[in-house]
């Protein structure tokens, strides 16, 4: 699971990259938790059940997680 991979620091930091970068980059306020879109596709969030960060395991968030990080 790609949220396995990322601390919840490093979430928070992709987040908000992705709020000062990405264009089409949209927050979406549901009861506790956050969602955050790319394009109209859920790249993760926050779980507020959970109370912890999460990543959608896809291409569009690898993608995305790639340009921040530079990882491979």
């Amino acid at each position: 699971m790609l949220s396995e991979l990322y601390t919840q620091a490093e979430m928070l930091i992709f987040f908000d990259w992705c709020k000062e970068n990405v264009e089409e980059f949209e927050e979406s306020d549901c009861d506790e938790s956050f969602h955050y879109y790319v394009d109209d596709i859920m790249i993760g969030g926050w779980a507020g059940d959970a109370q912890q960060y999460f990543l959608k395991d896809d291409d569009k968030t690898k993608a995305l997680l790639q340009e921040c990080f530079q990882k491979s």
